[in-house]
């Protein structure tokens, strides 16, 4: 992933206390618990949501991007492993945070809300509304861990060293 244009181009300084919800309505098994959880949090600690469906939309990227990267958390708690968690590689570029899922891009970048936990991800989400400082490390170890896993220069390293190897 380009994460110097993804930067670049959609990151937002300023942004309201608020939920993303991730909803996969192409793929209700990958949705979880995403709705449920993200409803009973808004209603919980009196943050917005932002609940979108793009998949008719034309540029379905960019009409996400006009919302996503101006909330503070992105809930997706998609219970699959074996996917590597677009999303939350994008959450991490942004500096937003994301909550829940088991991806694997969750458990490298979000390791203390790779879960689907309903007890464990509250508790997080408490401790990042009273502590900013706490919220800022999230996003800046995140933000750490995506250039140094998942950037073109990153990948670029591997596979010359796999080159070498050979």
């Amino acid at each position: 992933m380009d994460i110097d244009y993804f930067y670049k181009n959609y990151y937002k300084e300023d942004r309201s206390e608020s939920i993303f919800i991730y909803d996969i309505v192409h793929n209700q098994t990958r949705q979880g618990d995403t709705i449920n959880f993200s409803n009973y949090i808004s209603q919980k600690f009196n943050l917005k949501t932002v609940h979108l469906h793009t998949q008719n939309v034309k540029n379905q990227w960019e009409e996400f991007l006009k919302h996503w990267p101006n909330c503070t958390f992105h809930i997706n708690l998609d219970p699959l492993r074996t996917c590597v968690g677009q999303q939350a590689i994008q959450c991490a570029t942004l500096g937003v945070i994301n909550i829940g899922g088991v991806n694997e891009s969750h458990v490298k970048l979000f390791p203390e809300t790779a879960t689907n936990n309903f007890d464990v991800l509250e508790n997080k989400i408490v401790e990042y509304l009273e502590n900013f400082d706490k919220r800022i490390n999230v996003m800046q170890t995140a933000f750490d861990t995506v250039n140094k896993v998942y950037s073109f220069n990153s990948v670029k390293n591997k596979l010359d060293q796999i080159k070498k190897a050979v």
